[in-house]
Order: C-alpha cells, then sequence, then structure tokens
C-alpha cells in the first residue's frame, strides 16, 4: 500500500517517492471508531473522462487536481528517458493563448498555489484557490494540462533545468538508495528505470517526442479529474463537463509493461558515495494494489519495521544496537512492487544488520504474534487515515489515484474493511511468500574508500472557528485549549524557553540533545512504556529542540487523550535519562552531525548563520559540534532539563475533539502541583553587520551553491509581514528569481528566498543551485532581482498577487490540529499572544508598494550582507 509519509521512520522514504501517489488507509473494525468515508460524487464525460467531487461546506478553499495515466509506468518506447518528467515541466510553460508569464500572474492573482508531480503509473497538476475562484482556476489547470505550447526555448531551458535535477539527486543518499535499489531489483519491468530518466536517454529526447507522447497519452479517457472544498459538486461536475468537453479520444497508446519474473537468487551489492555513515536498502518482490495479499502485507508492515514498537526497531536499535534507525514499507504500485526495509548505521555493521533483519523475519514467520501487536497495526491504520484526510489537497489526491488505479474513488474504503479481516495466519503466510532470502535485493552506501580499507559488503482541514480558552496556573504554565470537533483526533503540545537561545558554545547542543532523550525512561515508566504505549493507541509522541524553544508534542485519537496525557505529563515532570541512552544518543547525534557536513544546503546554511551572526548563538549548530556532544554527561542534561522542562513560562496547549472547558479544568488538576523554575537566559544582542562578509568553500558535489543573506527582524516587528511578501515575490515557480535564473536563463534547479523572524534578529537570505561555470552569472541575475525589488520595479498585481498567495497558504497550512496547536504554543510563549495568527491576512493585506520598497532598502543592503558560496569538486 502507499501510505502517506507522515508520523513514522518510513519517511526516510519521502525524498525519493514524493511521486509515488497513495491511497489512504483506515480500519473501521476498530471499536469505538467510526468510519469515515467522505462522500463523493463521480460523473463520466461523454469523451471518456472522469470527475469525482468531495463537498466540504466549511472549507474556504477548493483544490482542483487533473491526474493523469502518463508516469514511468505507461511511457512505452520512451521509458528510462524521463518523458514524464520533462512534460510536467513543460506544461507550466504556457498554452496556445497564454504564455508563461500570463500564467503565473493569473496564479498570482487568484491566490493561488499550483503544482505537479509524476510518478510510477501517473502524473498530477493541481492547484489549490480560494472558492470564489474556482471557475476560472479549473478553466486555466484544463488549459495548462490540454493545449500546452511547446516552444523551442522552452524545451532547452528545461531540459538542461533537469539535468541539473539529475545531478543534484547524486548528492542525496536517502534517494540515491532507493533508486539503486530499484534498478537492481528490477530486471525487466519499467520500474527499474529513475522516474527522472537516465541523463543519456533524456538528452536525446527531441521537442517533437515530447508533443507526439502528450498527443497521445493526455487524452480524455485517461484523465480523472479530482475536485475537493467549498465548492457544491452540482457545479464542480458542471462546469468541468463543460472544460472537458472539446477533449477527443485518441487511438490506444501502447505502453508494453513487461511483468518482473520471479527472482531466484539473493542479490547484495554495495556502492560508495561521499556520506560519512552507511545506508541499507533492502527490497522483497510482493504485490501489486490489486492483490488480495495487500492487506496482509501492509499489517505485516507494520508490525515489522513501522514505529519504535516494530520488531525491527526494537532488535537492532534498540537491542543489538546495529542501526541508528530503520524502517520498512509496503510499496505497491500498479505492478507488483517491493517490499522495503532502510537503515542507517555505521558501514562495518550493515551486513550484520541485514542479517539480524532476516532474523527477525524469519521468528515472525514461525512465531507467536501477539493480539496487541495486531490491534497496534490496526490502530495505526485508523490514525494515519484520520491524519492523512485534514486537508483537502491530501483528499483529493487519495480520491484521483483511487479512480484512476481502481475505478474507485473511495477505494480505501474496501482497503479498510479488508485491512480489518487480517489475520495472524494471513500475516504469517505472507511473510513465508514474499520476505525470503532469494527474493531479497540488498543495496549498501558506504562511504568511498571503505570498500577497500575495511570488510568488503559484497554478498551475492479545514479551519474550524471557535474560541481559544486559556488560563494561566499559580506555578506559571498558560495552559490553552481549542476545540475542533470535525474529526475525532487530539493534538497537545508543550513548549518552553530553550533551543539554541538557550546555549553558549561550550555547551552547544545540549538542548537538542535533552530533547531527544526526553522519550527514554521516567521514574514511573520505562522507555518501553512511552513511545510504544501511544503508538499501540493508534497515536505518536516526540520531542523538539529549535532555536529559539524546547518541547513536546503527542498526538491521539480524542478517546485516548486522557490516557495520552498521563504518559505525556510523566516525561514533562519525571524523565530520568539513563546512562546507556545518553552514550548511544550521543553516537547518533555525532553521526548525524557529520552527515550534516556533507550536504551541501545543511552546510550551507550554517556558514550563512555563522557570518549573520558571529558569537550569537544563532551562528551554531541546532545538533551542536562533536566536541560539545562528546563531552555531555548525565549530569550536565538533567540540569538542563531541570532549568528548561520547567511551569513557569511554558505553554501546554490542546486543539482538536475536546470539550474545551472540562479539559481545561482537567488539565488545571493535572499540572497545578508541578513546580519547577526557569534557568535565565542571558540576553545577547545580534550586532549589526558594519561590512559585507563572504565565505567560500569546495564540496565534492555536483552542484554548487550560493546563497546571500541578510539580517532580518524579530518576530514583534510588524516588517515581518512586508519581508514575507518580498520573499514570496521572489519565490516560487511564479516568482522573480525563478523567472531571472531559470524561465530567461535555464541556469539552476532549485532557488528561493526565506524571511525567518526569530526571537532576536532574524534572517533573510536568498539562494540558488546551479553548476560551478554558472555561479557568476546566478549572482548577477540575484543581485538584480534584489536591485528590482528595491526601487520598486514590479507592477502592483505582482504584489497583490503574492498577498493572495500567502493568505491562501497561510489558510492551508493551518488546517491541521498538529499546525494550529504548535502556532498557538509558539505564539504564547514568545509573547506574541492567541490571536496574533489570526491577524496574518489582515496585515499581509496592509503591505504596500511603498511598503516593499522602504523595507527591501532597509533590510537588503549589500554593504551589511553575508554571502557563500560552496563550489563544486566536479
Amino acid at each position: 500500500m502507499f501510505l502517506y509519509l507522515r508520523r513514522y521512520p518510513i519517511r526516510l522514504f519521502s525524498k525519493i517517492l514524493l511521486a509515488a501517489f497513495v491511497i489512504v488507509s483506515l480500519a473501521s473494525y476498530a471499536e469505538g471508531v467510526e468510519k469515515i468515508v467522505p462522500e463523493y460524487y463521480r460523473e463520466t464525460a461523454s469523451n471518456g473522462a472522469t470527475i469525482v467531487s468531495s463537498y466540504i461546506p466549511e472549507s474556504e478553499l477548493v483544490t482542483i487536481q487533473i491526474r493523469v495515466l502518463s508516469g514511468l509506468s505507461n511511457e512505452g518506447e520512451y521509458a528510462s528517458s524521463g518523458i514524464s518528467h520533462l512534460l510536467e515541466h513543460l506544461l507550466f510553460k504556457g498554452t496556445e493563448e497564454k504564455s508563461s508569464e500570463d500564467i503565473r500572474k493569473e496564479i498570482k492573482m487568484m491566490g493561488g498555489i499550483v503544482n505537479g508531480s509524476t510518478g510510477l503509473d501517473s502524473a498530477e497538476y493541481h492547484i489549490t484557490v480560494p472558492n470564489e475562484r474556482f471557475e476560472e482556476a479549473l478553466s486555466l489547470l484544463v488549459s495548462m494540462v490540454t493545449q500546452p505550447a511547446f516552444t523551442d526555448s522552452d524545451f532547452e531551458k528545461e531540459k538542461e533545468v533537469i539535468l541539473r535535477e539529475i545531478n543534484l539527486r547524486e548528492d542525496d543518499p536517502m534517494s540515491k538508495r532507493i533508486r539503486l535499489l530499484f534498478s537492481e531489483s528490477y530486471r525487466e519491468n519499467v520500474y527499474k528505470y529513475p522516474i527522472i530518466g537516465y541523463a543519456e536517454v533524456f538528452k536525446k529526447l527531441t521537442k517533437e517526442d515530447v508533443a507526439r507522447y502528450h498527443a497521445s497519452v493526455y487524452r480524455p479517457e485517461r484523465m480523472v479529474i479530482g475536485i475537493v472544498g467549498g465548492v457544491h459538486p452540482e457545479e464542480a461536475m458542471e462546469r468541468a463537463k463543460e472544460e472537458l468537453e472539446p477533449l477527443k479520444r485518441a487511438l490506444p497508446w501502447a505502453s508494453g509493461v513487461e511483468l518482473e519474473p520471479r527472482q531466484v537468487d539473493v542479490n547484495v551489492e554495495s556502492f560508495e558515495a561521499d556520506v560519512v555513515v552507511g545506508y541499507l536498502a533492502m527490497g522483497f518482490h510482493t504485490t501489486s494494489l490489486f492483490s488480495k495479499d495487500l492487506y496482509n502485507t501492509d499489517v505485516l508492515n507494520i508490525i515489522l519495521g513501522v514505529g519504535e514498537s516494530s520488531r525491527l526497531y526494537k532488535r537492532l536499535v534498540k537491542e543489538k544496537q546495529l542501526l541508528y534507525s530503520i524502517g520498512s514499507l509496503n510499496y505497491t504500485p500498479k505492478y507488483p512492487g517491493l517490499f522495503i526495509v532502510t537503515a542507517i548505521g555505521d558501514a562495518d555493521k550493515l551486513a550484520e544488520a541485514r542479517e539480524e533483519i532476516m532474523r527477525v523475519i524469519e521468528e515472525l514467520k514461525w512465531g507467536k504474534i501477539s493480539k496487541e501487536e495486531l490491534e497496534r497495526a490496526k490502530n495505526m491504520v485508523i490514525s494515519d487515515y484520520l491524519f492523512s484526510h485534514e486537508s483537502i489537497e491530501a483528499l483529493a489526491s487519495s480520491m484521483t489515484i483511487s479512480q484512476i488505479l481502481t475505478g474507485d474513488p473511495a477505494f480505501f474504503a474496501k482497503y479498510v474493511d479488508e485491512v480489518g479481516k487480517v489475520q495472524e495466519s494471513d500475516i504469517k503466510s505472507s511473510c513465508r511468500k514474499f520476505l525470503t532470502e532469494e527474493n531479497s535485493t540488498t543495496v549498501y552506501l558506504v562511504p568511498k574508500g571503505f570498500l577497500e580499507e575495511e570488510v568488503v559488503l559484497r554478498e551475492k482541514k479545514k479551519m474550524v472557528k471557535s474560541d481559544v480558552s486559556a488560563e494561566k496556573l499559580l506555578n506559571g504554565l498558560t495552559i490553552v485549549v481549542k476545540e475542533r470537533r470535525d474529526l475525532p483526533l487530539v493534538t497537545v503540545s508543550f513548549a518552553s524557553k530553550g533551543g539554541l537561545r538557550a546555549e553558549k558554545k561550550e555547551n552547544s547542543g545540549i538542548s537538542n540533545l535533552t530533547s531527544n532523550l526526553l522519550l527514554k525512561g521516567t521514574k514511573k515508566r520505562k522507555e518501553s512504556q512511552i513511545v510504544p504505549a501511544i503508538e499501540q493507541m493508534g497515536g505518536s509522541i516526540s520531542s523538539f529542540s529549535g532555536m529559539n524553544s524546547i518541547g513536546l508534542s503527542m498526538h491521539v485519537l480524542s478517546k485516548d487523550l486522557d490516557k495520552g496525557m498521563g504518559i505525556f505529563q510523566d516525561v514533562l515532570s519525571g524523565a530520568i535519562f539513563p546512562e546507556e541512552e545518553l552514550e548511544k544518543e550521543k553516537k547518533k547525534i555525532i553521526a548525524s552531525i557529520r552527515e550534516e557536513e556533507k550536504d551541501i544546503f545543511s552546510k550551507g546554511m550554517l556558514e550563512v548563520r555563522k557570518l549573520l551572526y558571529t558569537s550569537h548563538p544563532y551562528s551554531m549548530r541546532i545538533k551542536g559540534t562533536v566536541e560539545a556532544v562528546e563531552s555531555f554527561t548525565r549530569e550536565d542534561v538533567s540540569l538542563f532539563y531541570a532549568g528548561h522542562i520547567v511551569p513557569e513560562g511554558s505553554v501546554l496547549t490542546v486543539v482538536g475533539d475536546i470539550d474545551a472547558p472540562e479539559v481545561l479544568e482537567g488539565l488545571v488538576k493535572r499540572f497545578k502541583k508541578w513546580k519547577g523554575s526557569p534557568a535565565p537566559i542571558e540576553k545577547e544582542s545580534v550586532l549589526p553587520l558594519e561590512k559585507e562578509k563572504t565565505e567560500s568553500l569546495t564540496m565534492d558535489k555536483e552542484q554548487s551553491l550560493f546563497i546571500l543573506g541578510f539580517q532580518g527582524v524579530d518576530l514583534k516587528d510588524q516588517r515581518k509581514y512586508t519581508l514575507r511578501v518580498i520573499s514570496s515575490l521572489m519565490s516560487g515557480a511564479d516568482g522573480l528569481l525563478f523567472f531571472a535564473l531559470r524561465e530567461t536563463e535555464g541556469i539552476t534547479y532549485t532557488l528561493g528566498a526565506v524571511s525567518a523572524p526569530q526571537v532576536d534578529k532574524g534572517y533573510f537570505f536568498l539562494y540558488a543551485a546551479t553548476q560551478e561555470e554558472d555561479l557568476a552569472s546566478v549572482r548577477k541575475k540575484l543581485l538584480e532581482v534584489i536591485e528590482k525589488v528595491k526601487k520598486g520595479d514590479i507592477q502592483e498585481e505582482e504584489i497583490e498577487a503574492s498577498k493572495r498567495r500567502l493568505i491562501s497558504e497561510h489558510a492551508l497550512n493551518l488546517q491541521t490540529n498538529s499546525a494550529l496547536a504548535m502556532t498557538l504554543t509558539l505564539d504564547e510563549l514568545y509573547g506574541l499572544g492567541l490571536e496574533d495568527y489570526k491577524k496574518f491576512p489582515e496585515a499581509i493585506s496592509r503591505v504596500s508598494m511603498e511598503d516593499v520598497k522602504r523595507v527591501s532598502q532597509e533590510i537588503l543592503d549589500l554593504s551589511e550582507s553575508a554571502e557563500v558560496v560552496i563550489h563544486s569538486k566536479k
């Protein structure tokens, strides 16, 4: 099953599988949980196009998605070229009637958010807009997808952009690991090819190839349009049929997909890369989306490798300490997919870890699966379904992929019923059938030189408007509650002042280490009674530490709130930091720090902050330094915990399906006796830059990186709204940077501008990844964009469109309980107040052209900037 990669260790796959679309899961059998199947409407137009709609009356937004049977498995003679992905890029470049600039402006004027993606079996294009813009957004999206104008200049520019993207993906070890696994696992089926294509084949594509492919594949009988949000289905269906009516059917397109023959022997391969730790990916050929084994293997996946209560995590990470992390995913697209296990650990332990993985699998085949394991697995399926349906974009994607692959937009309802029927014997049977040694392929990604120097590893939502209630206790803790009664979910967030701002160079990383150890045991509970207990309820609990705060977050079904709060409270007041866990966590963090040093973007941003902040804590890495982390003792962590995880000055927020007065009263009783005073955080001013600072580095990467940073504003400075508008003007596929660097020149793939206000003075930075020979051009064009904004050499409608988009994004971002709970918690913690987030739309609307010019002149001063260039050895 394709799962929305949300809370569990399987999110390791997200970078490579972000184009793999998903069917959402739930389990209807569970006592006390009502099966939720959104009401949908479906019609088939006379030309074969399918329209699916779901009405969300409370939503102020509507998402329109067009999904096409394109993607890797539909490319036929063009397989391995990446033609579907190239076509996806080109469909944003203009139509027969409108230029890319016209489209960009229209989307901004609508306040729209638009994107597209290509997967193994389909490609999709979607736009989210306010309800009143539905008709024009639908018309624009249909024309973009069905009436593209392929110009020579656009074709050549996008080819250059994608070639850079291919190079960039070589630098990401997790993406590379999965790509290698698929190429090693499949010998005949097209899934062996990367969706983006091989560079040498991709280069041979012509504009005529793309036009022919589009004319043959982008036909109405191969399309599904999904419409979800505050537009009534009757209107949605009528308008969609009108837009699609001119489209004509085409002759069948021959995809010619070969089925993968049965694997008969184990396959293990090792590859070297510019990494510090080792990466493992292990795949077993399993089922397609249409097999009855789908349901058994999905439940098997959760028991085996999802979460800290899974068998693999407990054995490989906790007991044997062979790995830093491990997770699994049952990947079932249109054709038989892979059951995948991924892990990160020291390179010299990967082979031993693989052997242990196989032992755990064998034990599962023939041993006992407890009722508790089955209950946990099915509860996790339920909660994943609920959490993944909080946004209209996710619901639209679920419905279109269900319809286009199975013919039923609510396939997940059948899926839920079938998961509920899975028994222990079914799981064992599927495990014996698929997870065998001879059916496995393993890929190791290890540091350069390892294969010669060490052992060779080759072995053959909607926003629901309601009031916020709050109470400050005598011990200084502020408790905030907000009702959202649409789904049976609750999020709890706690934050106190900590993070980087509470550190010095000598204890750099202490907040992050403390956060990572919070869930490792308390005076009342062992570690096995914390995270696993929450997961048993179908929930999750995690800790965090950032620039200004440290805290804890929990997601549970509403019926389990009281039980979950008992664990949550125990962690806040009774964490004990076992010595053995401290040493293990230190080792993980040190490995992660060293790996970050190899990541071009992490390295670049850290260097910019060092230049901008000098001796201020914001100049440091959140994870700390290797030297500092190595030196930390249990006493250091306990002291930091005692001074920062305290009631005074902290905020606890509960958002979701609750009775607010009742929950508030219960929390007051629960926390009123909690004691503790905060350790003082020394106020350190951010010293202004007196001149331009520069830093030049070289890394062994395919791409080079240019970053230009400026000191920004603090959270209470009202200029933060203007800076958001400026960053929006510059960023995205319709931004000034995109137009100057990619649309016009085609010299970069990844670029953007970010405004990040902080408790102390924050920062604003612009960045672009490119080829070494294009660095000078990138810098020149980027400076031209800055000067253009400072002079006001932009149109009023550009600013208005950016403002509308920001307002839409703001509403979209706050659809989930978790996002709103964290927003309320941090806003109250930082002194902004519980109503601050409501001010955003009006404050953004007030930003004028004069504000943009004035603030950009004040902040984007090149004589007070920090410039970092990372050169490529290539």
